[in-house]
């Protein structure tokens, strides 16, 4: 956590970018803008990924462990929800099969000029 005036925002994003090189990173503003996070979501050599926070000088320690916590929850649910992503890239072929299976009934559904048989 680095405390920066997130009144100007260039200035803040600078102070975070020495921490990830010539990465692209995402920001996003927390709550109603008391802080900031910035990510590039690379995995370092450690295993880790680098989230910097941005907050206001005098940040309180319960809020900087208000901040920490819902990141760490909003990394562990992106997380958990890649998990299937192999699963899903797995079943790709065969949903797409399904997909185009459904098309086609849906256009003989469609045909009035066809019986109900």
């Amino acid at each position: 956590m680095l405390e920066a005036d997130l009144g100007d925002v260039q200035a803040a994003l600078v102070a975070a970018r020495a921490w990830f090189g010539e990465q692209t990173v995402v920001a996003s503003q927390l709550g109603q803008g008391h802080s900031c996070a910035v990510t590039d979501f690379q995995l370092r050599d450690s295993g880790f990924e680098r989230i910097v926070v941005l907050a206001p000088p005098g940040t309180s320690p319960t809020r900087a462990g208000r901040i920490s916590q819902r990141l760490l929850e909003i990394e562990s649910y992106r997380m958990m929800a890649l998990r299937g992503l192999p699963v899903v890239k797995a079943l790709a072929p065969m949903l797409r099969d399904a997909e185009t299976a459904l098309a086609d009934i849906t256009v003989l559904l469609e045909d009035s000029g066809s019986s109900d048989q």
